[in-house]
């Protein structure tokens, strides 16, 4: 992301060559302990601010909501956000060409789209223990996809207009 900044490779890279030897490099080091120092207490609190946003009363409404149903006692239903990807979408004018794919240094894709086309991601990953549903397919399940479709239900009732979910199963201890 923009805002992961290495402060001694940014302090070296702004050095004449001339002047990048071992010991300016390591000069640089101690005189950017600081900033380095504030960085790190700035990135930890942007992290736990993310977390906090992540969880609001919605998130916590649907998770008790889906463990009431099922009178699950120790969370065992829980709701994880997805994560933003970096994904860089380019627009070409003239779409009667195919799809063009590039890929930068680091092997990161970049997808040429056509106007209109983005990558699907779901907004919100519900995980559900395998003791309640044991396949999201209806002939496999052992309940015969009673419980999935119990699931499916209060999401689609209690979730937000225009957010999307995936449904995840793990194994419970």
């Amino acid at each position: 992301m923009w805002w992961k900044v290495d402060m001694v490779k940014m302090a070296v890279q702004l050095l004449p060559p001339v002047m990048r030897g071992r010991l300016t490099v390591a000069l640089l080091k101690v005189l950017t302990l600081p900033v380095r120092y504030i960085y790190e207490q700035l990135m930890a609190r942007r992290k736990n601010a993310d977390r906090r946003l992540n969880t609001t009363a919605n998130v916590m409404y649907i998770e008790k909501a889906l463990n009431e149903a099922f009178y699950l006692k120790e969370r065992q239903i829980w709701i994880e956000s997805t994560a933003a990807e970096d994904v860089v979408f380019w627009h070409r004018r003239d779409e009667t060409q195919k799809d063009l794919y590039m890929y930068r240094r680091t092997e990161k894709s970049v997808t040429l789209k056509k106007r209109g086309e983005s990558s699907y991601k779901d907004s919100f990953v519900v995980w559900v223990p395998t003791f309640l549903c044991t396949s999201e397919n209806t002939e496999e399940d052992k309940y015969g996809g009673r419980n999935l479709r119990e699931i499916r239900n209060l999401l689609s009732y209690y979730k937000p207009a225009g957010r999307t979910y995936r449904i995840e199963l793990y194994d419970y201890e």
